[in-house]
């Protein structure tokens, strides 16, 4: 059965016309639509809520209204297309039916349909969409991509990844490793000729529902991030204590190599600092400090000692003991020379 053979009945008792031609003129679209039963307002949902004037499950809720008697009811896309066209197509732009075709309904249906929808759609949720937006937009930019290349970065002087905007998601959502496609881009990436805001206005489901869930999770999103960043401007800290304790000990003598090793093992105490697991760093002046006592002393193990003796002994202990691990060849048995108070270096 046609979408016009189960809409004749229910028309027509509706309708003053008791011929189905001519009934089917006395409608019109009111341009009042909206999106699920339960936002339907008491006069319709005593009706048909959910479904057509032709008996079809409908989402979508397109008011229509006889001009002749004043009756009000309601369709769903795929009826409201015949009846809203139809008679904006001949009344409206002056066309004869029998010009109306299907491209021509076709053509106005996107322009205007979906206008319908956008407007219904930004109706009921467009105030918390503008919020999320704003809050997701640039962050999404950062997250949600996937790695295509490396390329070497001269600050932090490692490879560091190429990423672009994830176009398609992997898994699926609420999966463990469900990987959503960039928001930025299905909404209105200049660059996706498909997206939807320019197609259809408003963010089809599997979007929103992104939307939704990446909000919900944005905390711990940008928490991650911070993460890299801070081993990003960690890394590029590391370079710089290298680059300044190499420079400062050509000007001493030739060791490259115990500096390398100086700026590794505060890397790691670094790192191990920021995941809980110890509450000291041996920060950038401290390792300037033990260079210094190294020129004096000439002693690694004892250099590195001096410069942390103001650390409680658990710790103290710790960061030697990596240290050796770093630096394997370094001497670890004791000094026989006088021991030397670490302010006796610091001020110098």
């Amino acid at each position: 059965m046609t979408v016009y053979q189960r809409l004749t009945r229910p028309l027509l008792a509706l309708s003053n016309a008791a011929d189905y031609e001519e009934a089917k003129h006395e409608w019109r679209t009111t341009g009042e639509v909206w999106d699920g039963d339960y936002t339907l307002p008491d006069e319709h949902r005593t009706k048909h809520p959910g479904h057509c004037l032709c008996g079809k499950t409908i989402r979508w809720h397109f008011e229509i209204e006889n001009t002749e008697n004043g009756n009000i009811d309601i369709v769903g896309s795929d009826c409201v297309h015949h009846w809203m066209v139809l008679r904006h197509l001949t009344e409206v732009e002056g066309l004869d039916p029998s010009e109306v075709t299907e491209e021509r309904i076709q053509e106005w249906i996107e322009l205007n349909v979906n206008k319908l929808k956008k407007n219904a759609w930004f109706r009921m949720h467009g105030e918390m969409f503008e919020d999320i937006w704003e809050a997701v937009a640039d962050i999404d930019l950062r997250v949600n991509v996937k790695v295509v290349s490396q390329y070497w970065d001269y600050v932090t002087e490692r490879h560091e990844p190429k990423f672009i905007l994830r176009r398609r998601a992997r898994g699926k959502p609420g999966d463990k490793h469900y990987r959503m496609a960039s928001i930025v881009w299905r909404w209105n990436h200049p660059d996706n000729p498909k997206n939807q805001q320019t197609k259809y206005g408003f963010p089809n489901d599997r979007l929103w529902v992104d939307m939704l869930m990446f909000n919900a999770h944005l905390e711990e999103v940008i928490d991650k991030l911070g993460k890299v960043e801070q081993n990003r401007e960690s890394r590029i800290e590391q370079v710089e204590a290298r680059k300044a304790l190499s420079a400062e000990m050509r000007d001493e003598f030739d060791d490259e190599e115990f500096a390398t090793n100086l700026v590794t093992w505060a890397e790691v105490i670094r790192k191990t600092f920021y995941d809980g697991g110890v509450d000291e760093v041996i920060s950038t002046r401290r390792l300037d400090h033990i260079v210094k006592a190294f020129t004096i002393f000439g002693d690694k193990m004892k250099a590195i000692e001096l410069c942390v003796a103001r650390f409680d002994e658990d710790t103290k202990e710790s960061f030697l003991d990596l240290y050796t691990k770093i630096d394997a060849g370094v001497i670890t048995s004791p000094s026989d020379e006088t021991p030397v108070s670490e302010e006796s270096v610091t001020e110098e």
